[in-house]
């Protein structure tokens, strides 16, 4: 994992900051506020996160960590602020459904469809926006046959994936991915069939088969008995092994200090303190950061 002890323990910089390489931040948070009435749930809260980067956002419950991951994609709509993802501003973009497939999330429930097989739910998604993009393409190619009429010299457009096609591939993926993670017994079978360990490993897998650029965790152990969390920690150690930039919202202090690259600390919807695990968990700078600390690690 890439070392990451010259960034700032505390947050107070909301320009752009770019990674040690140089590349621009693949998520760029500025500002972010969101409310419920009169109930201020983020305010003003800045993250930059940098591909590769593993994020643990850590805090006591109510403190804005799972509507911030849901205001990343979309499925929460800010009331202020900028979000920036891969350059484009994520709350003017017109195709939300293809910013979620690039920003995949694994909920604290499993939401799998119960009346679909295993296999069928990781094919679900891509199949419906593959065909999708395959019908804008189709639209666009016949256009271009109409302007090649009057300009021969633009080339025509190759011809888009066929339905078959698309299915085809994304059920190779699927078979791919459970025979990673040792569940390609598990293709025809039904969600209820499944232990809880098993139907987060699934959702974790449909998400990737969307080829998506960061993964976003919801307390992804919560939901699951103690006897069930390593199975579905150790999947996310490999995704980290891997490279994946990921958030992950998490309780699981030891899996945060061990596999995180960067710790964010929330309280009262801002981000009191954020650096590497070392020094969250050793030395915190907030005073509120010792005293959450103290009280979930004792």
């Amino acid at each position: 994992m890439t070392d990451r002890t010259e960034k700032p323990t505390v947050q107070t910089d909301p320009k752009q900051t770019p990674a040690p390489g140089g590349t621009p931040p693949v998520i760029e948070i500025k500002g972010l506020c969101k409310t419920y009435g009169e109930l201020s749930v983020l305010q003003n809260v800045d993250l930059t996160i940098h591909a590769g980067d593993v994020v643990a956002v850590i805090g006591p419950s109510g403190s804005g960590k799972s509507t911030l991951l849901r205001c990343l994609n979309r499925l929460e709509e800010p009331d202020g602020g900028q979000i920036l993802f891969e350059g484009q501003d994520v709350l003017t973009a017109r195709d939300v459904d293809g910013l979620r497939a690039r920003m995949g999330m694994v909920f604290q429930q499993f939401n799998l469809f119960d009346n679909m097989t295993v296999q069928k739910n990781i094919t679900f998604a891509p199949v419906y926006l593959r065909k999708k993009a395959a019908r804008r393409a189709a639209r666009k190619r016949a256009f271009r046959w109409v302007v090649r009429l009057f300009d021969k010299g633009r080339p025509p457009l190759p011809p888009p994936p066929s339905a078959k096609s698309i299915k085809a591939d994304a059920e190779a993926q699927a078979r791919a991915l459970l025979a990673r993670t040792g569940l390609s017994d598990k293709a025809d079978a039904y969600p209820s069939t499944l232990s809880g360990g098993q139907k987060q490993r699934i959702a974790i897998l449909r998400a990737l088969a969307m080829r998506p650029a960061v993964m976003l965790f919801d307390e992804p152990t919560s939901a699951l008995d103690p006897e069930m969390v390593g199975e579905v920690l150790d999947m996310i150690r490999d995704l980290a092994r891997e490279g994946m930039t990921m958030v992950v919202v998490t309780h699981e202090m030891g899996f945060a200090r061990e596999v995180a690259g960067r710790v964010v600390f929330m309280c009262d919807g801002k981000i009191e303190e954020q650096g590497p695990p070392e020094t969250i968990f050793s030395s915190p700078s907030s005073p509120r950061t010792a005293r959450f600390l103290e009280a979930v690690l004792r």
